[in-house]
């Protein structure tokens, strides 16, 4: 029985870098589909709706459903991108039934993840993944009532900060939901030593390989590195919702204050 495993992340967590570590490494015992169906999932609209179901009357996601079908016929499926949040309920439940299902959720640092979205222009233009894929509280969010009101206020910072803590707070109620098998790493950890790539290559049931290994040291792309003037300083304070201190706690995760009131984002330049 060959097995499909997705993900569910924010996205900008090196997944991307999972793919091609995949198909360079592992070719032979996976076929690595980074996003899927990237924006064409339209997963803001479809998120946590009474039916998931429902996502199935678009006729490219049925297909592509069934494609993965195909694909288990002969081999493993490795879907790690962000874009398919709404539809790993469907997953789930429709290919279990024939095949193994293994979920992988992948966490960032909330305030580097921030700063990663915000050189990507998050929430500050209206490109398609304003339209399709980030989150706002006009859909049935587990953090809707709190935050609407506010909503038209926040800035970009905040508004992708209250992102990561929807998306972060859904894995949490899948796991609960869904009893297949989950791994939960850090990205930061997968960079900094070869033991959560080893516990990754596990759980997807390939060899260690000392050729992958090596790429552990290497930096996260220079994008994520990419400084802003106007990006420079933020109010930690705005960001750092009461919820999100509460997941900062639970995945182990450190706050680094230089200034009571101010966190420098663009620290590492």
């Amino acid at each position: 029985m060959n097995t499909a495993v997705f993900s569910i992340n924010t996205g900008r967590c090196g997944t991307h870098w999972i793919t091609d570590v995949i198909n360079t490494h592992y070719s032979d015992k996976y076929t690595a589909n980074h996003e899927g169906l990237s924006s064409k999932y339209i997963p803001n609209i479809f998120y946590r709706i009474d039916n998931p179901y429902a996502q199935l009357n678009k006729p490219e996601i049925r297909t592509h459903i069934n494609n993965i079908r195909d694909i288990l016929k002969t081999t493993n499926y490795l879907e790690p991108g962000y874009t398919s949040y709404s539809m790993l309920p469907v997953f789930i439940e429709q290919l279990s039934d024939s095949h193994k299902v293994k979920m992988i959720h992948i966490i960032r640092h909330p305030v580097d993840w921030v700063v990663s979205a915000m050189t990507q222009g998050f929430y500050n233009s209206e490109n398609m993944i304003q339209k399709t894929t980030l989150l706002n509280p006009q859909y049935n969010l587990i953090y809707a009532d709190k935050y609407r009101s506010k909503w038209n206020d926040f800035i970009p910072a905040e508004k992708l900060a209250w992102h990561w803590l929807e998306l972060n707070t859904y894995a949490e109620e899948l796991k609960e939901k869904y009893s297949v098998e989950w791994l939960t790493i850090r990205m930061e950890d997968l960079f900094k030593d070869s033991s959560t790539l080893t516990d990754l290559l596990s759980f997807l049931g390939l060899p260690n390989s000392p050729e992958v290994f090596k790429l552990t040291n290497k930096t996260i792309a220079g994008r994520d590195r990419v400084c802003s003037q106007k990006q420079k300083e933020v109010n930690l304070s705005a960001i750092l919702f009461p919820e999100i201190l509460d997941l900062i706690d639970k995945y182990n995760y450190d706050i680094d204050l230089e200034d009571p009131k101010y966190y420098d984002y663009f620290r590492k330049c």
